[in-house]
């Protein structure tokens, strides 16, 4: 099995059409954060209403996560995933109307950005689950690593085209873009032929919903992992994230090099996410729970001693590929040792955790960097990421896991 090509995952007709699903709807959402910017400066010039409409995007994509987890293992992740994208190309569409007619308030926005928000949060579990309908266990990596190089490539080329297409026909084109990409999406979806689900004895929605949470403690490196994960977001990518950018101007005098960092990190995640169609490491957890920390721990290092800004651009490009490798690899552990009528709302914990924390941190970042210093916040976030790092990767439950490539060996239940 370790001889598979590299393509081999595409060579499956049913991930094949998934795989196309992914790449039209990702190919959508490339062009939104831009033209949101764009659509709602021209109608209030405000940055704070544009604020507004991308949080309030962001708090919806919350608001259905263990709903979505919860629906998806027990009616079925293709149809849910089928219905998502048709509620979110009518939204699209509709917003692309009103911009084209010039009638669009940040109201209209805000509301529609909400449902899709929503659409997003009950997509979004369904899809991680989806993988293991598709693909044998041992393919399950290199699936996943095609899926993310999807993404990542969308999203290096995405904001330029979206620049493009709204700058010559308005705002509206990316909107209406993003409306058909789902379209197109669903249609790929509903061609998939998913195994079914259902049938079996049900509790009531709320217990059901509750065993995502069950399933998680019942394994000691889900629980490790996912603590260190809630601890690193808050305390060190969150200040990171909030605080890069503005030391980054004062020390290279200018947004010049935070723009080609941010470019480095994505062309770094999808090096990363080719890597990993190849790179498999007999213990992949005890090279991501070291590595993704540490890399974001040295370019940390590189802004407060003001390192050569081509050299802090490599160091983003590095955290990048460590981040895009290690979802690789954390997508398809989950996906091997996790029973799959419990995967969905396993993944929709682990993602409420990330979403929900991130917030947190970038509002204790600003006032820890004004009374400390922005310097000391970036350092106290490398010795957490160092001394995490090493406390996580020694555990034994993390040390000893490793990937499932026999497919008898999968969890009960699949």
């Amino acid at each position: 099995m370790s001889g598979d090509s590299a393509g081999a995952p595409l060579t499956f007709p049913e991930f094949r059409r998934y795989w196309l699903a992914v790449v039209c709807s990702e190919a959508g959402n490339a062009l939104i954060p831009f033209a949101t910017v764009l659509a709602v400066s021209a109608i209030t010039g405000s940055a704070l209403a544009v604020g507004q409409v991308l949080a309030a995007q962001t708090a919806a994509q919350l608001v259905g996560l263990l709903v979505g987890g919860t629906l998806a293992d027990l009616v079925g992740r293709r149809s849910l995933m089928v219905a998502c994208d048709i509620v979110r190309a009518m939204t699209q569409l509709v917003t692309g109307a009103l911009l084209w007619m010039e009638i669009a308030e940040v109201w209209h926005l805000c509301t529609l950005a909400v449902i899709s928000g929503v659409a997003t949060s009950l997509f979004r579990p369904a899809s991680m689950g989806m993988v293991i309908d598709l693909l044998p266990s041992h393919l399950l990596r290199q699936g996943n690593a095609w899926l993310a190089m999807a993404t990542d490539l969308l999203g290096i080329i995405g904001p330029g085209a979206a620049g493009v297409l709204a700058l010559s026909l308005g705002a509206g084109s990316a909107f209406v873009a993003d409306g058909v990409s789902f379209l197109a999406s669903a249609v790929c979806l509903f061609r998939i032929a998913a195994p079914s689900r259902g049938g079996e004895s049900r509790q009531p929605f709320l217990a059901e919903a509750m065993l995502g949470w069950r399933e998680l403690v019942r394994h000691r490196w889900l629980v490790t992992q996912v603590a260190w994960d809630a601890i690193s977001i808050v305390l060190v990518v969150a200040p990171f994230l909030a605080l890069a950018p503005f030391i980054s101007d004062k020390v290279y005098g200018g947004k010049a090099a935070w723009a080609a960092a941010l470019i480095c990190t994505s062309v770094g995640a999808l090096l990363g996410s080719t890597c990993a169609v190849r790179f498999r490491p007999r213990y992949p957890l005890r090279l991501t729970s070291i590595a993704a920390p540490l890399s974001i721990a040295v370019s940390s290092i590189a802004l407060v001693l003001q390192a050569p800004s081509w050299l802090f651009c490599i160091f983003q490009a590095l955290y990048g590929a460590m981040l895009a490798i290690a979802a690789t690899f954390w997508f398809t552990l989950l996906q091997q040792h996790i029973s799959s009528d419990r995967l969905s709302r396993v993944g929709a914990v682990d993602s409420l955790v990330s979403f929900a924390l991130l917030p947190l941190g970038y509002g204790l970042a600003a006032p820890a960097a004004e009374e400390f210093g922005s310097s000391a916040v970036l350092c106290s976030g490398v010795v957490i990421a160092s001394v995490g790092a090493l406390l996580v990767s020694t555990r034994p439950s993390i040390r000893g896991l490793q990937f499932v490539d026999d497919v008898a060996a999968r969890p009960e239940g699949h």
